[in-house]
C-alpha cells in the first residue's frame, strides 16, 4: 500500500492512539483481536512503517496461532462429550474433513455421512431423549451399532438395504464398532449413505406413529374426563 495514500495514513493515526492510550472504539477492537492471536506488537510495527511483509508474516503467525488454539478447544471439547463417543474415534487426524470439498460427491450423500459421523442417527446416550431404546424393534439401546443389526430394521430396509447389511448382521458388537471406525473414517460410500437415508427415514416413521399413538391416549383421556363431568351434573 502507497503510505501516502489515506487508509494508510488513517491506520497509522489508529496505531497511534492506541500506542498513546487513546484508541478510538474501532482501535479497542483491533488491540483485542491482536491480543487474542498474540501479535501486539503489529500495533508498533504498522506505526513506525515497518516492511510490509514482514507485518504480514506476523499477522500469518497469529492467525496459525488462533487456528492451533481453536483446533486444541475442539479436541478437547469431543474427549469430555459423551453425544457421540464413537466420534472420538473416528475424527480425521489432520485438518481436512476432504469429502466436503470433493465435487463429484453429491451434496446429499455429504450431509447424510457428516450426520452418521457426528452421532445423529441414533438416540441412545442422547440427553434431549427420555427413552433411548431402539424406536422400531424396541429392545436394545438405539445406538449405530445395534441399527446395524437390528433384524426389524433389516426387514424394511428393501433389498439393496439388506444387501448392504448383511455385511454386518453376523458380526460381534466389537466388531461392528472396529468396523464402523474404518467406514466411517474413510471416504463417503454412496451406497452406505443410501441405505443410512432409508434407516432414518424408518425411524421418522415409527417416530410419528409413537407420536400419534401418544395423541390418542390423551384425546381418549380428554373424552373420559369430559363423561365424567357430564355424569356427575
Amino acid at each position: 500500500m502507497d503510505r501516502e495514500r489515506w487508509p494508510w495514513i488513517i491506520m497509522k493515526e489508529e496505531m497511534r492512539g492506541l500506542l498513546n492510550g487513546r484508541a478510538t472504539k474501532w482501535g479497542k477492537e483491533v488491540k483485542k483481536i491482536l491480543e487474542k492471536m498474540g501479535c501486539e506488537e503489529v500495533v508498533r510495527m504498522i506505526y513506525k512503517e515497518q516492511e510490509i511483509e514482514e507485518i504480514e508474516t506476523k499477522l500469518d503467525e497469529g492467525i496459525m496461532r488462533i487456528k492451533e488454539e481453536a483446533k486444541k478447544e475442539d479436541e478437547e471439547a469431543i474427549e469430555k462429550s459423551s453425544y457421540c463417543k464413537l466420534y472420538k474415534k473416528i475424527k480425521i487426524d489432520k485438518d481436512k474433513n476432504y469429502y466436503w470439498g470433493k465435487d463429484e460427491i453429491s451434496g446429499e450423500d455429504k450431509e447424510t455421512w457428516a450426520r452418521v459421523r457426528c452421532g445423529n442417527i441414533g438416540r441412545g446416550g442422547k440427553k434431549g431423549f427420555k427413552d433411548w431404546r431402539c424406536r422400531v424393534c424396541e429392545g436394545e439401546e438405539e445406538t449405530l451399532m445395534h441399527i446395524m443389526k437390528c433384524e426389524e430394521i433389516y426387514e424394511k430396509v428393501g433389498e439393496e438395504g439388506k444387501s448392504f447389511l448383511n455385511e454386518w448382521k453376523n458380526l460381534e458388537n466389537e466388531e461392528v464398532e472396529e468396523r464402523l471406525i474404518e467406514v466411517l473414517k474413510g471416504r463417503i460410500d454412496g451406497r452406505a449413505c443410501t441405505v443410512f437415508r432409508k434407516i432414518e427415514e424408518i425411524l421418522r416413521e415409527k417416530t410419528g406413529l409413537r407420536n400419534l399413538g401418544q395423541e390418542g391416549h390423551q384425546n381418549n383421556d380428554v373424552q373420559t374426563r369430559g363423561k365424567k363431568k357430564r355424569k356427575e351434573k
